[in-house]
């Protein structure tokens, strides 16, 4: 019996307890709002010179801007780009065309994220990590985060952020300097004009032959239907006029795609898109906001130990007495 009337006297505790706690917050919310009304004057004076400070230093900071860019590595130089990305970043500036060096405040690069990329350029991925890519069964961020994928991507996307306008060609050119790199270039690029070249050949060989069948089979068409021989002929012909067109638009195809690979290696990173330059956030931006919150933040921390060290020295009296 004694033990139920000590838990009810200690569960009445409790709720006293939390009943004088509701009280003395509310009670301190209101002296919190008496003492922005008694002091809204201050307050507001506050704001306004920290709103005022608050411009008138960002007038001093230079403004940051952020442009992006979409680029693709050609002759697999996908690791080096991101070798020479890691570089600017630590540097925060790179040679222009005209030889000046341009400050730039942070530079990062990632991949366009695309399975389909990863799936048919398994052969630009280490080849002891294929299996991860293709029985890989965690989430979808932690996939394309691996760094390792990366040379697998087509397409890459740069972000720049500068305090100055730059031309992000000179940034493309600066990546370029490398005298083995364009030794690599002019070679991939005599490569292909003579592979277009050659196929060039073939196909006129084609055209060429492809005239030679159709007036054989012009011929087998009059010949007398009787002859078995003509017939054969004439089956064996298409047969092979059939094989040689196929052939021809294989090499049509071939031809395409080394016409877009002799466009894309005008650059070893080819730019394919570049954004507007737009302003970024910083804290030039948020200097006037900041400011005055300051001020008022500095107000009421000086008023609230003033007022501790009046109650500390109250309570010093009080007990000496």
């Amino acid at each position: 019996m004694s033990e139920h009337k000590n838990q009810d006297v200690d569960l009445l505790d409790v709720f006293k307890w939390l009943k004088q706690l509701w009280v003395n917050l509310w009670i301190n919310v209101y002296r919190f709002f008496s003492f922005l009304i008694r002091n809204v004057l201050i307050l507001v004076a506050l704001l306004i010179v920290g709103v005022g400070l608050g411009y008138g230093l960002s007038t001093f900071l230079a403004p940051k801007y952020e442009v992006e860019l979409i680029v693709k590595p050609n002759l697999g130089t996908t690791s080096y780009l991101y070798q020479k990305i890691d570089e600017l970043d630590n540097r925060e500036s790179f040679k222009s065309t005209d030889g000046n060096f341009v400050a730039i405040d942070a530079i990062e690069i990632e991949p366009v994220k695309n399975i389909a990329d990863l799936l048919e350029n398994l052969s630009e991925i280490p080849t002891e990590i294929i299996p991860d890519v293709t029985d890989y069964r965690e989430t979808e961020s932690e996939f394309y985060e691996k760094t390792l994928f990366t040379p697998g991507y087509t397409f890459h996307q740069i972000k720049l952020v500068s305090r100055e306008k730059i031309a992000v060609e000179d940034l493309s050119k600066g990546l370029e300097a490398s005298p083995f790199l364009q030794e690599k270039l002019v070679a991939a690029r005599k490569s292909t004009e003579a592979q277009l070249q050659e196929n060039q050949f073939s196909i006129n060989q084609i055209d060429s032959l492809l005239q030679n069948f159709n007036s054989q089979l012009k011929q087998s068409q009059t010949a007398t239907e009787t002859s078995k021989l003509s017939v054969y002929n004439g089956s064996e012909i298409s047969q092979i006029y059939a094989s040689v067109l196929n052939s021809k638009t294989e090499l049509l195809e071939i031809q395409d795609e080394l016409v877009q690979q002799q466009l894309d290696l005008q650059d070893i990173f080819k730019i394919y898109s570049v954004s507007d330059w737009k302003s970024k956030s910083s804290l030039k931006t948020y200097l006037p906001f900041l400011m005055p919150l300051f001020l008022i933040f500095g107000f009421l921390l000086i008023t609230f130990f003033l007022r501790l060290r009046i109650k500390l020295r109250n309570l010093s009296t009080s007990s000496v007495r």
